[in-house]
């Protein structure tokens, strides 16, 4: 929390000018792009720009943040806890579940949020084929395990139930669905929530959420939160279907 870093720091930054989400800071000389800082009110933020005057840091706090408050640096970027634990949460960009009943126990391994992809040259070759469960596009369009795809089209013509019915098979198959949910609406999530739990997909799924009300740093982050949780399982051995919607 905030007084744990406060009292490891010999920085202490204060709000200068408050365009919510993108705040300017004084005070933090040694402050680092991409390093994580703290306010007074526990909420993080994360450096998005230094000048000579000041530090620009783009807040995940919901609510607007008073001028003059006190910001300290942690010295380290965002981390996430992850686990297997996170199978059947729906979390946040923090991986945090968002029921706070189902948090998770005894999580102690962490990654980073923004981590850096590995190099072409170390991923093996598509050698398996990837079916989504929907004969059509199975027959028409053949994908290899591994593969990116992008699916596009205008709105409400089925995109989600598609990715839903593909999440269906996959759990099915044996994979894990990390499933992210990127600035939409609530009555979106809810959908994509009951989905889940109506086919008892939960248990092998993780649902990311960001909703469309969010700072825009959080919309940004969790797809970035979703890929570096999917890399965690993919380097444990697990067959993993990401999905950014």
């Amino acid at each position: 929390d905030f007084a744990y870093f406060l009292n490891k720091s010999t920085e202490i930054g204060f709000i200068q000018n408050n365009n919510h989400p993108i705040l300017n800071i004084t005070g933090l000389p040694g402050a680092k792009l991409n390093e994580a800082v703290m306010f007074e009110n526990n909420s993080l933020g994360v450096v998005t720009g230094i000048s000579e005057a000041f530090i620009q840091v783009a807040t995940y706090s919901k609510i607007p943040l008073p001028v003059d408050s006190k910001v300290i640096r942690t010295s380290m970027s965002i981390r996430l806890p992850v686990g297997e634990e996170l199978l059947g949460k729906t979390v946040d960009v923090f991986n945090n579940p968002t029921n706070v009943s189902s948090t998770p126990n005894d999580i102690t391994d962490t990654v980073s949020l923004d981590i850096l992809p590995k190099n072409i040259s170390t991923r093996k070759k598509i050698t398996q084929p990837y079916y989504t469960g929907v004969a059509v596009v199975d027959v028409l369009l053949p994908l290899g395990k591994g593969q990116r795809e992008l699916i596009i089209g205008d709105t409400q013509t089925g995109k989600t139930s598609f990715l839903l019915q593909l999440c269906s098979f996959q759990v099915k198959m044996g994979s894990i669905v990390i499933y992210c949910c990127i600035g939409k609406s609530k009555s979106d999530i809810k959908s994509i929530e009951h989905y889940l739990d109506t086919y008892k997909l939960k248990d092998r799924a993780i649902l990311y959420i960001s909703e469309s009300t969010d700072p825009l740093i959080s919309i940004i982050s969790a797809p970035l939160a979703a890929m570096s949780t999917a890399e965690w399982f993919c380097t444990h051995g697990y067959d993993v279907t990401l999905i950014l919607d």
